[in-house]
């Protein structure tokens, strides 16, 4: 799938309005739809490159799908779990559930005990995302290309009637109702959706009249609940289960259209701003963002209580950012970017197998 900078931007974008959510900016209550985005962004993306290697034997498709998302998750994953457990062994503080952090079903544990051994309660998006591509390659390979959409569309219901089950079985508890893999599920196959048919004549229809509904459905729930019905605990997101998917709807189709415009090389104002150099630098650094930066917001509190300051003003905002991106970019070049030219090294492999076949 061919690389799209304003995509890099918009995932840039989404890993901003989340580290703004847990600055714990006053007012500031819809960082959180930063997950879905991420979501919508990982299924148009990878589902997109799975379509593409469908026609390998299922071996090398299998095989080089894990290895490349192996090698880009774990390594930091891992990394910053080891060093998180080194400072709650240090410092003294209880490690207790642990183990399922280390096994990849945090998001698990996070629900049923609503607490978190350290700084890592933001991996449980990954871990909700890990444990459905555990299962969506095999999907895609096996699945008919005549029913594929229609089995996308009815998981894609299904999910959200899943997240308002368990909100209602969980009493209102926001980490189980959205953490498990099947509450997260209608994002991630909304992606998958438009990869399959981003290139079909009527795809843009459709995604207009996936913006219109999204939007629609979001504006019903301001009026009903008043913008509160974006915070996390609210009856909108939970009760009905719809809002996060219906604001799944606009992302996917601002994806799309994203897409559409980068191929046709247009350039219009949207395509403009997720293509500028920050968001695209941030994008390209949004998993050591993701990663380190409640760490980061943690020490240079620390910080400002020795100075006897508070944290809740524009010099702690700004610190507290730029020792995220500083420590992100340190990440990326000196960590993750060997990873990274590993992948690059199995493409090329690949590449060259294909010239000898061919």
């Amino acid at each position: 799938m061919q690389h799209v900078r304003g995509l890099d931007g918009a995932r840039g974008f989404a890993v901003l309005i989340v580290m703004f959510f847990h600055l714990e900016i006053p007012g500031f209550s819809l960082g959180w739809a930063g997950v879905p985005l991420f979501f919508c962004l990982s299924g148009f993306l990878i589902t997109g490159i799975l379509l593409e290697q469908k026609k390998r034997p299922f071996k090398e498709y299998l095989g080089s799908f894990l290895y490349n998302r192996l090698l880009r998750i774990f390594p930091l994953f891992y990394a910053y779990l080891l060093i998180n457990y080194l400072y709650l062994k240090a410092t003294g503080h209880s490690s207790d559930g642990y183990m399922w952090f280390v096994l990849y079903l945090q998001n698990i544990y996070i629900g049923l005990t609503g607490t978190t051994p350290g700084f890592v309660i933001q991996t449980w998006s990954l871990a909700a995302e890990e444990q459905f591509y555990w299962i969506w390659p095999l999907a895609i390979f096996f699945l008919k290309e005549k029913t594929m959409v229609k089995v996308f569309i009815a998981l894609i219901i299904f999910s959200a009637w899943v997240r308002s089950f368990i909100y209602h079985a969980s009493g209102d508890n926001p980490y189980m109702f959205n953490a498990t893999v099947l509450s997260c599920t209608d994002a991630l196959i909304l992606g998958a959706l438009f990869a399959k048919i981003k290139d079909h004549k009527h795809a843009a229809s459709a995604a207009v009249g996936l913006l219109v509904t999204g939007i629609a459905v979001s504006a019903y729930a301001i009026v009903t609940t008043g913008l509160d019905a974006f915070w996390l605990p609210s009856g909108w997101v939970g009760k009905c289960g719809y809002l996060a998917t219906s604001l799944a709807m606009v992302f996917t189709a601002l994806i799309f259209f994203v897409y559409k415009w980068d191929k046709e090389a247009k350039g219009d104002l949207l395509n403009r701003i997720l293509r500028s150099r920050f968001l695209v630098y941030t994008g390209k650094i949004s998993y050591g963002l993701y990663m380190w930066h409640l760490a980061c917001f943690y020490a240079i509190t620390l910080v400002f209580k020795k100075l006897g300051m508070g944290n809740h003003n524009l010099m702690y905002y700004a610190i507290a950012m730029l020792a995220a991106y500083a420590v992100s970019t340190l990440s990326f070049y000196l960590f993750e970017i060997h990873f990274l030219k590993l992948k690059k090294k199995s493409k090329a492999r690949a590449d060259e197998r294909k010239e000898l076949v061919f």
